[in-house]
């Protein structure tokens, strides 16, 4: 019976370009702005850091002042009020700094997550569509399997009538299952299954029909069988 064979190209096709189906991650509206919301974090830090450090300059400077006034030296309290000013005025600009970087990081992650939302919006859809082939394609190997596996059903059944009829004549039954296997719409292919039980069809002829092993000997019985 011929019968007609979905190899698994496809499903394999599609397994191996699973990994490759976009992520949300990877769109590049998602890439710039986690790139922008980065360098504002990395800002941020930088600027707590510099507050870090001024604080103490700040103090430092007024505590210096404080002795220069009482030791009446002019010069070392000039040198105070210079590092005073310029460590207030680098306070100053930090603290104007800090509420513009706030407001930016709340844009830039609320930018980010509407990117992120549309991305993943866009990879739903592809993955939904990866999922519907991959399902189509499983069920085509299904469908062929369930064929497959009534074909060499029935080769089962030639083989036991031919067990039943006289040598020549089984000769008949044995050419008929030679040529399903190995001529026309064959069974599959066994270079490309997976993994269905190819072989069977081929053990059913050698399996008892030990002197009907090849078309030769089966033309031969055959015909004999129509010359008796």
């Amino acid at each position: 019976m011929p019968v007609k064979i979905l190899t698994a190209s496809k499903v394999e096709v599609l397994a191996v370009n699973v990994p490759s189906l976009k992520r949300p991650g990877d769109d590049p509206a998602v890439v710039k702005v986690r790139g922008q919301v980065e360098r504002l974090r990395d800002e941020v830090v930088q600027l707590q850091e510099h507050q870090r450090i001024v604080h103490p300059a700040i103090v430092t400077a007024q505590a210096e002042l404080t002795r220069a006034v009482s030791l009446g030296d002019a010069a070392l309290r000039r040198k105070a009020l210079e590092a005073i000013d310029e460590s207030t005025g680098i306070n100053t600009r930090l603290a104007a700094r800090t509420p513009v970087l706030a407001k930016a990081m709340v844009l830039a992650e609320d930018e980010l997550s509407r990117a992120l939302t549309a991305a993943a919006h866009e990879c739903e859809e592809e993955w939904d569509e990866a999922r519907r082939r991959l399902d189509a394609n499983l069920e085509e190997l299904r469908s062929a399997e369930r064929a497959c596996r009534q074909a060499i059903g029935e080769l089962e059944r030639e083989r036991l009538i031919a067990f039943s009829m006289p040598k020549a004549a089984s000769g008949v039954v044995v050419l008929k299952v030679l040529r399903t296997i190995h001529h026309g719409s064959t069974l599959i292919n066994p270079g490309e299954t997976a993994g269905f039980p190819i072989g069977r069809a081929e053990e059913l002829v050698k399996d008892g029909f030990a002197m009907y092993a090849d078309e030769a000997r089966a033309r031969a019985a055959l015909a004999l069988a129509a010359g008796a």
